[in-house]
């Protein structure tokens, strides 16, 4: 078991009942294939199909979408890489054992959420140039922040963090770039 710095303690066991309540869920057959083909394909596979579908939808701004959507994603990765590697925040399933991934996790650390980051970098380009797709985009980001929350994958705050990254570095990319 990986011990958490002891930074961490206090927020980890105020999150913790929280965790085991979301991983509880994974008990039913079709959340735990649910959580499971979320997190592959948040690991990078609905990409492509978002951009085609971004490009059937709003074929005029396509592609200044797609390269808003990627160059806050690079700016976003920078972000999560000082903070995952600097804070070395041990994933919930660290922590506790009996809540055992349910998916392949890509990094070591929790803290913040590289998929909900991503995910929310790539939608906040297309809800600006095509607003009414904001509630299948908040959708999406919501079901993947509970998802890797099932999965044990992550805490609240790391969600909630990864999130706020990818808005806060998204939206200044799409007001910047025209």
């Amino acid at each position: 078991m990986l011990m958490p710095p002891p930074r961490w303690d206090r927020l980890d066991n105020l999150e913790l009942p929280i965790v085991r309540r979301f991983v509880a869920l994974a008990r039913w057959r079709w959340v735990r294939s649910g959580v499971g083909v979320v997190n592959v394909l948040a690991n990078g596979w609905i990409y492509l199909p978002i951009a085609a579908a971004t490009a059937l939808l709003a074929p005029g701004s396509a592609w200044l979408m797609i390269g808003q959507a990627v160059l806050a994603t690079l700016l976003a990765h920078i972000v999560h890489i000082l903070l995952k590697h600097g804070l070395k925040r041990p994933r919930p399933f660290d922590r506790v054992p009996a809540l055992a991934a349910r998916t392949r996790v890509l990094g070591r650390y929790a803290f913040p959420s590289g998929h909900c980051m991503t995910l929310t970098c790539i939608v906040v380009p297309i809800v600006h140039h095509a607003p009414w797709l904001w509630p299948p985009a908040a959708l999406g980001v919501a079901l993947l922040a509970v998802c890797r929350i099932i999965a044990g994958h992550h805490y609240p705050t790391d969600v909630l963090a990864g999130i706020l990254i990818g808005l806060g570095v998204a939206w200044p990319t799409v007001a910047l770039i025209k």
